[in-house]
């Protein structure tokens, strides 16, 4: 029992690995953390952020300090026998926003939830300064 574990690298297996997908949203987060210090120490903000549309109720989201948004699916096995998200948005702050979990894609305004959960049941979303850039826009 004291020998090295020979665990997969984290993320190896992808999002469908179950273990990789929670080693790849923990490895995200923490990177943000490390970029965006203020949005997450004793002096950094927390305000709701509350989903509009028929399944509102299934998206769960805040903002901190103006800087990151953090959003996730709650109660998903009721949400697929209701019929999905059929039109739900989340209103985002002013601002474009950059999905961490995915690179490349961007958010701005009212933000469809069907395309913030399109690959994983959580997004988090990273303001984005002037002088980042992005592949993709998402807006309804």
């Amino acid at each position: 029992n004291r020998r090295a574990v020979d665990f997969p690298a984290a993320g190896d297996e992808g999002w469908a690995g179950g273990a990789g997908e929670k080693a790849a949203v923990t490895r995200a987060a923490l990177a943000l953390r490390a970029r965006r210090p203020d949005a997450f120490g004793g002096a950094a903000t927390y305000e709701p952020l509350p989903a509009e549309g028929p399944a509102a109720a299934h998206c769960a989201a805040f903002v901190r300090s103006g800087r990151v948004v953090t959003a996730v699916t709650r109660l998903s096995l009721r949400l697929a026998e209701a019929g999905g998200w059929r039109g739900t948005t989340l209103p985002l702050p002013p601002g474009r926003w950059a999905d961490t979990l995915a690179p490349g894609r961007e958010f701005t305004g009212h933000a469809r939830v069907e395309d913030l959960f399109a690959d994983t049941p959580v997004a988090l979303l990273e303001r984005m300064d002037t002088t980042q850039t992005t592949q993709t826009t998402q807006t309804v």
